[in-house]
């Protein structure tokens, strides 16, 4: 039974600053870029390795980012994890000095195992040749395409998309459609309807 969703991609987005909108409707406004999970925290930002590469570090709890000073040999930068202000730039120039002492791969190679929460900031070529990526990621004539089946089951992609009305005949004979009410909606324009030439 065919149904009219009435989404707005935009009043989605705006569901995902629940978190922040109470504080600005209380007259706090966080200067860009100084909110807990806009890189202000110095658990929860990106840093720069010695090879030009980023990792994002994503340890907002006290056990993840302590296992990360820890592993990086500096454990007393643990306590530091929600500093603020002045405390939160020291620290943050603390830990980029740190990363700047290793390859991205280095630093992923130590935390390897680890609760740590630490990331590559990946390439898009990068993230589509993942191999915890393989069961999304298809070729289609030389296109690199992901199947965004968002939970449900993966159908493999075989051969390219069909033409626009393509599929029309099969679909209304699997519907069970009587063929003059099919044939009546291509007359109205209600039915594209093309032979596809593969």
């Amino acid at each position: 039974v065919g149904r009219h969703l009435d989404i707005a991609l935009a009043r989605s987005a705006v569901a995902f600053g629940a978190v922040a909108f109470p504080s600005v409707a209380a007259g706090f406004e966080e200067p860009r870029g100084a909110g807990m999970l806009t890189g202000g925290a110095p658990c929860y930002r990106c840093y720069r390795a010695s090879d030009g590469r980023y990792l994002a570090l994503g340890a907002l709890e006290p056990e993840f980012f302590g296992a990360f000073c820890h592993l990086a040999g500096r454990p007393e930068l643990a306590a530091s994890i929600y500093a603020q202000g002045e405390q939160a730039v020291a620290v943050q120039g603390q830990l980029e000095e740190l990363f700047a002492t290793r390859t991205a791969q280095e630093w992923i190679d130590l935390c390897a195992g680890r609760d740590v929460c630490l990331e590559i900031v990946r390439t898009p070529q990068e993230a589509m040749a993942a191999p915890e990526h393989a069961e999304v990621v298809a070729d289609v004539q030389g296109f690199t395409v992901v199947s965004a089946h968002l939970g449900a089951p993966t159908i493999p992609v075989t051969r390219p998309p069909s033409l626009l009305g393509a599929d029309a005949a099969a679909v209304m004979e699997r519907l069970c459609i009587d063929p003059a009410a099919v044939q009546a909606a291509v007359a109205a324009g209600a039915l594209l309807w093309k032979e596809d030439p593969r």
